[in-house]
């Protein structure tokens, strides 16, 4: 069975190959997926809402150990995702196909439990002294750098100490002798943004040829030509740069419309579910949460374009997080079938490729990835250093490359949820490594719209010239025995902002402002927090067991401090954005205020193709292990800080406003409308 797609669509050399390695591997018995939505989205349930919404259907996660990586790079010129493009270490395999193991020794031996006991003390003595996640007792004191130290880190390429260029397909740069990356990272980082911003289409048959340039000789949706035009009127400056949309998007096409439309129906009747009906030019809205605040707040989206849609129905989950999640092989498929041009046949579209052995995070990585290559046991660990994330940002956030920080974040620090099928559930949340919803963005960040932006002041003007400020409450995570949520993104935050040991230390690389060297000086741990850093948990405490006794421990682990107001937050210079439950509402707000923000997030958002880091923002590592070092950067060049936080706000200014956000969202629905679509040749614009 075919769908009307162009016959000259381009497929990448190796996917043939990879699908018959795969196919070998196939299990010989299929699992069908119950009806409900329920079953077939058997997984962790993202928090809804609030930020006091518990996660009550978690239970024994199972942690993997700060998993190390290698130096993997995937091509992203004409190859889908996914697909193994990886170059690791690997161990020599055991041979046990050796005839002599079929002669064993059936002598029965008793052996007595006593016996035991020693190799048993042994057992517990290693694991206690060198497994970095244990869980002690923990004090402001001692708990944040044995978790920065023992943490295995990304190794990438070393710059040589004659060579400054970077490789800008390196996810971490790091030191090498004396020089410093983060001038070179700056000066790149305005080098991409000009490129990008330069090379921009200019009319509607330019964006035609891009289009298809870009997307495999596809046509462009159904509308397109009001969109671009609309785009034009409303200043849309990056006007080709959806490439999120169609990775989304792509899937779908090996699925037949009928059944991405059923798929859609069935989600929606879910209890955290609302329906969009476009009919016509109007909309109306159905499901459980038809009247939710997050509701009213697409319906006004799409108020500006709404007459400008074919008929089309979206299923919106109110899920903070993800909802949908595929293992690898299902996933290749799919790809598969949508860049050939054909759908999966309907009695096998119903069958996800479940692999007991691979389930949860792994399973959804490629069998030579990273995440992979880690829980099998084939991947030699790196040698450890402190580097800086490179310019691309959203690499380091993909699981499957980068598993070190799976422990380190409280989404990820569990085994994953089991795979489901491909539905079209359109969610605020999606990482390109573990999710498939399709994504959209919340529009709680622009409560600030009647904000004056001229009430904030300039960067020369803040006061606080020195320590990165952060404030929020205890979400991120949910608090009970079952979780080690000490090792939480936000929980390590907390307690190395009140580290107060006097004997621990850390190199700091300290600039010069004369020239490109740097030098390297021994600090207290404890003096680099007072220094740098002003980060607090503000009360109550959220998102915690009373029952099992977990509130009242968390309660005497962290010091609660006093809520802040808008003032004090504008008097920073240095701010910083990290996840709470999943995608970050105050990223807008912080940009436009002229401080210079550090930004740390596992969640790439809707304008992951819009922004550029190091020239409007600075990412920062997940374990935080870059802090200091680039604090003690921009403190010491606060030409560089100013200029970034000077850019950031005039990004908000030109490229997060409501029009950009409606522009990201228009073009999705278009996409979706044509692969939903019975007739999808029809769907398609031509001159």
């Amino acid at each position: 069975m075919t769908h009307n797609q162009p016959s000259n669509v381009v497929q990448p050399n190796n996917l043939n190959h990879q699908l018959e390695l795969l196919n070998t591997q196939q299990q010989q018995q299929q699992q069908h997926l119950h009806s409900s939505t329920s079953s077939l989205l058997n997984r962790r349930q993202p928090y809804i809402g609030t930020s006091t919404t518990p996660n009550l259907e978690l239970r024994k996660p199972e942690l993997f150990d700060s998993p190390p990586t290698s130096n993997h790079r995937l091509s992203l010129d004409n190859e889908p995702p996914f697909l193994p493009t990886h170059n690791h270490p690997i161990r020599p395999s055991l041979n046990t196909n050796s005839r002599h193991h079929n002669h064993h020794n059936n002598k029965r031996f008793n052996v007595h439990v006593l016996t035991l006991l020693p190799a048993f003390a042994l057992g517990l003595f290693i694991s206690y002294t060198f497994n970095p996640l244990k869980s002690i007792s923990i004090s402001n004191n001692h708990y944040i750098q044995p978790i920065l130290e023992k943490t295995p880190i990304l190794k990438g390429i070393i710059i040589k100490p004659k060579e400054i260029d970077l490789n800008l397909n390196e996810d971490y740069i790091y030191f090498n002798s004396n020089l410093n990356p983060i001038k070179e990272l700056i000066k790149q980082s305005k080098v991409k943004w000009d490129a990008k911003i330069k090379k921009q289409s200019k009319n509607l048959n330019e964006a035609i040829k891009e289009y298809k340039k870009r997307y495999h000789n596809r046509n462009p949706p159904l509308g397109f030509d009001k969109w671009f035009d609309w785009c034009l009127k409303n200043d849309i400056i990056l006007i080709d740069e959806f490439d999120r949309i169609f990775e989304l998007i792509e899937p779908f096409w090996a699925i037949s419309p009928h059944v991405i439309r059923n798929r859609s129906e069935q989600a929606g009747l879910g209890e955290v579910h609302s329906i969009f009906r476009i009919k016509d030019g109007k909309v109306k809205v159905e499901g459980k949460r038809k009247d939710d605040a997050r509701t009213k707040d697409q319906l006004n989206l799409l108020e500006g374009f709404v007459k400008y849609l074919p008929d089309v129905n979206i299923t919106m989950s109110h899920h903070d997080g993800p909802s949908v999640f595929l293992d690898y092989k299902t996933k290749l498929k799919h790809l598969k079938h949508a860049r050939a041009g054909t759908v999966i046949p309907d009695e096998e579209v119903d069958i996800v490729e479940d692999d007991a052995g691979l389930t949860g995070f792994v399973g959804a990585c490629a069998p030579d990835s990273p995440m992979r290559m880690y829980a099998n046991g084939l991947l030699e660990p790196p040698p450890s250093g402190v580097g800086f994330i490179g310019l691309d940002h959203s690499r380091t956030m993909d699981l499957c490359l980068h598993p070190e920080w799976q422990s380190l974040h409280g989404f990820t620090s569990w085994q994953g949820p089991r795979p489901g099928l491909l539905t079209p559930i359109f969610s605020f949340s999606q990482s390109s490594s573990f999710s498939n919803d399709i994504l959209i963005s919340p529009l709680e960040q622009f409560s600030d719209l009647n904000l004056n932006l001229k009430q904030y002041k300039s960067f020369k003007s803040k006061n606080e010239t020195q320590k990165l400020m952060w404030r929020g409450k205890t979400t991120g995570v949910w608090f009970d025995r079952e979780f080690n949520w000490r090792s939480s993104h936000r929980m390590r935050l907390h307690n190395l902002g009140k580290f107060n040991s006097t004997h621990q230390f850390r190199d700091l690389h300290i600039f010069n402002e004369n020239d490109d060297q740097i030098k390297v000086e021994r600090k207290k741990l404890n003096e680099l927090v007072n220094r740098f850093l002003s980060v607090n948990f503000v009360g109550p405490l959220v998102q915690c067991s009373i029952k099992d006794g977990t509130c009242d421990a968390v309660k005497k682990e962290i010091e609660f401090g006093e809520l802040v107001d808008w003032e004090f937050q504008n008097n920073h210079r240095y701010v910083l954005d990290v996840d709470g439950n999943s995608w970050s509402g105050r990223f807008r707000r912080l940009l436009g205020s002229d401080s210079l923000v550090f930004k740390s997030t596992i969640w790439p958002e809707w304008y992951r193709d819009l922004i550029q880091p190091w020239y409007h923002y600075i990412p920062v590592r997940i374990d935080y292990l870059d802090l200091f070092d680039l604090l003690s950067f921009f403190s010491t060049n606060p030409i560089h800080a100013e200029n970034i936080a000077n850019q950031g706000k005039d990004w908000v200014e030109k490229h997060f406003r409501y029009q950009d956000l409606q522009a990201y969202m228009w073009r999705t629905y278009l996409e979706y409308a044509r692969v939903s679509s019975d007739d999808r040749l029809k769907m398609n614009f031509e001159l």
